[in-house]
């Protein structure tokens, strides 16, 4: 609204975030749950149902809808308005940030992944084995969540946000820091704003 130029890290975050929410909204339990609905067949009964909350506890598509109509609101009030400048330039040093970002999510998601691994295969050996598989995947399903594991990234997207919200509040205010700079690579600042919004990167990494 202010006319000035949108930086590359704020162009990045923005198609880094509706790519991995539309890439993503598919969960592994909704595979599940209709693998599950296949194999049983109507002679089983269901035990229970998984209750799954929506995001802040919005109706279903609120966030998909709200990401589609602030894209386009964005186009049109850049047709309308101000003409503001997009930089459309990445440099070597700021995929290379993202990349090593979304490097070290993933290897936090892949520990946890181990990790779970091995906690199923306790849990089906505790199993009667005189079960169906498709009774085994529904048990398992229903097993009650640690607090942690039902509310860790829970909390994890709420640092996120604050940080986003953070980057963006101090680019509109022109509150920045130079954390380090690289000569090597033409004198690229790292600035808090981008370290930021960087972290997303980090998120995404974990959550895929």
């Amino acid at each position: 609204m202010r006319g000035k130029e949108i930086p590359g890290l704020i162009i990045n975050a923005i198609f880094i975030v509706v790519a991995f929410y539309f890439e993503a909204r598919r969960s592994e339990k909704e595979k599940l749950k209709q693998i599950i609905d296949e194999l049983k067949g109507s002679e089983l009964n269901i035990e229970g149902k998984i209750k799954e909350k929506k995001p802040l506890y919005l109706p279903q598509y609120t966030v998909r809808v709200s990401l589609v109509f602030i894209l386009v609101a964005i186009i049109v009030i850049n047709w309308l308005g101000p003409d503001v400048p997009f930089q459309q330039s990445n440099t070597l040093a700021d995929l290379l940030l993202i990349i090593s970002f979304f490097i070290i999510g993933a290897f936090f998601r892949a520990i946890a992944k181990t990790r779970e691994k091995k906690k199923i295969r306790e849990q089906i050996s505790d199993i009667d084995a005189s079960l169906s598989d498709a009774q085994i995947i529904e048990k398992l399903m229903l097993r009650e969540q640690s607090w942690f594991k039902r509310k860790g990234k829970n909390i994890l997207s709420i640092l996120v946000l604050i940080a986003v919200v953070v980057a963006l509040y101090c680019y509109t205010f022109e509150i920045d820091y130079t954390l380090f700079t690289l000569t090597t690579l033409d004198n690229y600042r790292l600035t808090l704003v981008g370290l930021l919004l960087i972290f997303t990167n980090t998120y995404y990494g974990f959550r895929d």
